[in-house]
């Protein structure tokens, strides 16, 4: 058995709708092109609340969406009860909520037992969608954190991977200090392992302070003789010993 699809498109709402006669059972689809929201508000979920004649309060009828086009099958649930009903389609994109405006449909007469209606759908209908597209919006989060995580756990193992390489240069270096001229500049080099110091010389230093006088040290030995020479200039010559 085929099933009649007609198109509609959201911004171009119908005034009125004829969704089938009473007890008809997914004998109607109606296709609702969503593209302009899509474009305006981005891409979201979609839902349609339905209100039966005489109800007090609206349902929210089973709805797929594929691409941009939302399907909406009309069961036997939309045609339970004859007469005029009012429908609306209700789109939520990360907690923001968009509405048509409210469209009218009709249910004919026909014979056979009307199926059962299910429970009102309160007025908390506008929290719950806002909820679930803040909980899709959160899947998103976290699947970002994760691809994070991943990030840094990878910059995390170079960085190690690095360290571990220096380190390992750096114990197998040797180094040595030579001494420069006094006033130079000190220097410091690096190649093939081995580290070079240069040390400059310290300035000679002033001349210090006379020191104090020391103790007077202990008398010494007796010397050798000595004598004396004396010469009269007449052809005396006389030589004494000198004590």
């Amino acid at each position: 058995m085929r099933t009649k699809v007609i198109q509609v498109n959201v911004s171009r709402p119908p005034s009125w709708l004829f969704i089938g006669r009473q007890g008809e059972n997914e004998a109607t689809i109606f296709d609702i092109d969503l593209s302009d929201y899509v474009s305006q508000y981005g891409a979201g979920t979609a839902d349609i609340l339905v209100q039966r004649d005489g109800d007090e309060s609206p349902f929210a009828s089973v709805t797929t969406l594929t691409g941009n086009v939302l399907s909406w099958p009309i069961t036997n649930l939309e045609t339970a009860i004859v007469g005029t009903g009012q429908a609306q389609l209700v789109y939520t994109v990360n907690g923001v909520i968009a509405k048509t405006q409210i469209f009218p449909f009709s249910v004919s007469r026909s014979l056979g037992e009307a199926g059962d209606p299910p429970e009102p759908w309160e007025s908390w209908v506008d929290d719950v969608l806002a909820a679930a597209g803040e909980a899709r919006v959160s899947a998103g989060d976290a699947a970002q954190s994760a691809s994070d995580a991943q990030a840094a756990q990878e910059a995390a193992e170079t960085a190690q991977r690095d360290a571990e390489a220096a380190l390992a240069e750096f114990t197998s270096v040797t180094a040595e200090a030579e001494t420069l001229p006094a006033g130079s500049d000190a220097t410091a080099s690096y190649a093939d392992g081995l580290l070079t110091f240069g040390i400059p010389q310290g300035e000679k230093g002033e001349t210090g302070a006379t020191g104090a006088t020391g103790p007077q040290g202990p008398k010494g030995d007796i010397g050798a003789s000595a004598y004396s020479y004396t010469d009269d200039g007449i052809g005396n010559i006389t030589i004494a010993e000198v004590v």
